[in-house]
């Protein structure tokens, strides 16, 4: 089971403490998080849906979180290590 703290949260947008941006092939927010979870020191994400930043999907990989903001075109998460 995938601890409660690991739960994507829909609509929520953590900007700031970014190491990473990773262009995505797919519209799936599950490669970013599994991106995050391969990377010993990225400690949260958020991916951003295809036509919103760019004419892709981006990937936002961080070295910590922020309380974030809601929009609906995000999906965020923290990985416990």
């Amino acid at each position: 089971a995938t601890p409660v703290d690991e739960a994507p949260q829909f609509g929520l947008n953590m900007p700031g403490q970014d190491y990473s941006l990773l262009v995505m092939k797919e519209n799936r927010w599950e490669l970013c998080r599994r991106a995050c979870k391969d990377e010993t020191q990225c400690r949260a994400w958020t991916f951003v849906n295809t036509g919103v930043q760019g004419p892709v999907p981006y990937c936002w990989l961080k070295q910590g979180s922020s309380p974030g903001h809601y929009d609906p075109n995000t999906v965020s998460g923290i990985v416990s290590r």
